[in-house]
């Protein structure tokens, strides 16, 4: 069946640390926020956990004009990891109440989904359909929630890299076909800070499954927008004027420099960013990314690292990222094959009246 486009627009925000949303003119995420189809929240909901500091987050996202709100928890969000809990000693019973009311039907009702780690499926009243694969887990730093050690989680074994130890899960392993992949860490070298704090085994599994979009925080000297074109083609098989490919293949190490400055390693050809003006994006209460800007899955990936704190205070605007997903009266044969590979859930949500 011939596929149609449907374009859709996710506001991505990370790292909120119990900041209270207000409409102060002088913030660059503030009442109303820019409307969107879904939003993103890509952990460390909190400072610290709290009952009341999860309840106000919940209050935050209705505030927020969206269809849909998909969460996932971070590092500083300790209540909602319970192996955290129980290591520190912390009741189960505050454990319990904050999963509670982020699992809630209310809370759901309200467009809210927490989303556990692994593979999840929706489809809008627009009438696009998208796959989403999600996890709060970052490599081991200190004494924090949802950290695990050193190994390889995000591949299976047989993709591992010798000498390092695969730690992954059914859950945990990344799978192909996903439109968008939603983490509280960064990957290894791509919007993770000055020390590179990234996940190199991260990094791997985003170059091996290739999805439209990854998003993640975390590191909050990372924030900033990256693409990437895939591809493991010689300096001449690449149109220079466009920075698009003739053919994509499977990665591997090039190192090879292009002319203008642009190099390819990895398998990937790091693109030209699209122009942002952070003085504008900060007046208008988000930073934009159109679909004409973005390339397509399995060909470029556009990373966002969308921490927007610093100190307990909004310091930067949220994105607004445009992409272009497959309607659902259009998927056809080669979706079906990837609802049966896959434990998905499928939710349409109704727009609240």
């Amino acid at each position: 069946m011939a596929s149609s486009r449907v374009k859709t627009t996710f506001l991505v925000i990370s790292d909120t640390h119990s900041v209270e949303l207000t409409s102060d003119i002088r913030t660059p995420f503030r009442l109303p926020t820019a409307r969107a189809d879904v939003v993103l929240l890509c952990g460390d909901i909190t400072e610290n956990g709290g009952l009341e500091n999860h309840e106000a987050a919940v209050a935050q996202l209705v505030s927020i004009d969206a269809e849909l709100k998909l969460v996932i928890p971070g590092n500083h969000d300790v209540d909602l990891d319970e192996h955290y809990c129980r290591r520190h000693g912390i009741e189960s019973t505050l454990n319990e109440q904050a999963i509670k009311l982020w699992k809630s039907e209310e809370t759901r009702s309200k467009g809210i989904v927490f989303l556990d780690e692994g593979v999840h499926e929706f489809a809008l009243t627009n009438g696009a359909h998208f796959t989403i694969y999600a996890s709060p887990w970052t490599p081991k730093h200190g004494d924090s929630a949802f950290q695990y050690a050193s190994g390889d989680r995000w591949n299976s074994a047989e993709v591992t890299e010798s000498p390092y130890l695969n730690t992954s899960s059914d859950s945990s392993v990344i799978p192909a076909n996903i439109d968008i992949i939603m983490t509280h860490g960064p990957p290894k070298y791509v919007l993770d800070g000055n020390n590179s704090a990234g996940c190199e085994h991260l990094w791997n599994a985003i170059r091996r499954t290739k999805p439209r979009m990854h998003c993640f925080g975390h590191v909050h000297g990372g924030y900033g927008h990256h693409r990437v074109l895939w591809t493991n083609l010689n300096a001449d098989e690449i149109d220079e004027e466009s920075g698009s490919s003739h053919a994509i293949a499977p990665t591997t190490r090039l190192n090879r420099r292009l002319e203008g400055g642009r190099q390819v390693t990895d398998g990937k050809l790091d693109l030209m960013p699209t122009f942002v003006s952070v003085g504008a994006a900060k007046k208008r209460g988000y930073a934009e990314l159109k679909a004409g800007d973005l390339g397509t899955q399995g060909q470029e990936t556009l990373f966002v690292n969308a921490a927007l704190t610093d100190e307990g205070v909004f310091t930067r605007p949220p994105w607004l990222i445009e992409l272009e997903l497959e309607g659902r009266e259009t998927l056809g044969e080669d979706c079906s094959k990837k609802r049966k590979r896959h434990s998905e859930t499928v939710s349409v949500l109704k727009r609240r009246t």
